[in-house]
């Protein structure tokens, strides 16, 4: 029991890992609120052929890692060229305090979604790359100007990480013109 409890506390350090979008209150998200809104995003479109479980495991357990390699903005071209080192790092760190009974499912749902070996792993990253995009247009500020993020940039970001195997390019679509009406992205001359 209580290494479940130290594992738990070791989580809780996942709300102070700052990600890009700003929200209304001018603070910057953090992976705890990611990691939710993409539960309730997965829990809102999960196709009836997945595993809803396994899908929500998966959208909460994705960015564990960040507990110690913190988060790569996709703004960012030279961190991101050092995520996945990082990131193997803090999960043989974090599997030293994981509880035994849990170590083997919650490595297995990381390394699934990291190598999006099954259909719910790749439908949950493709969530994962909606989301970001969403929440840069529906709060009031925007980080894309700041990060000189262009509309090509974010179309090709999302359009890499959302595939036709689901129907989610719609809601990427979708965000993407809602931003063009915004004017949430960068461009040159304004």
């Amino acid at each position: 029991m209580l290494k479940k409890l130290r594992f738990i506390e070791e989580l809780d350090k996942m709300k102070y890992i700052k990600r890009a979008p700003y929200l209304c209150d001018w603070t910057l998200e953090d992976d705890t609120q990611h990691s939710w809104h993409l539960a309730m995003m997965v829990m809102m479109f999960v196709p009836e052929n997945l595993d809803l479980e396994k899908c929500l495991k998966i959208a909460l357990y994705h960015d564990l890692p960040e507990i110690y390699a913190w988060d790569c903005h996709i703004h960012d071209d030279k961190l991101r060229a050092s995520k996945k080192g990082k990131e193997a790092i803090s999960i043989k760190k974090l599997s030293l305090i994981m509880p035994e009974d849990k170590k083997e499912e919650i490595l297995w749902i990381i390394d699934d979604y990291d190598n999006k070996k099954t259909k719910e792993a790749r439908f949950v990253a493709e969530l994962d790359k909606i989301q970001p995009l969403m929440m840069e247009v529906i709060e009031w500020w925007s980080t894309l100007k700041e990060h000189k993020a262009d509309y090509d940039k974010i179309y090709n970001f999302t359009r890499k990480g959302v595939t036709d195997e689901f129907w989610l390019w719609k809601i990427a679509e979708y965000y993407l013109e809602e931003g063009k009406k915004k004017d949430i992205f960068y461009r040159e001359n304004k």
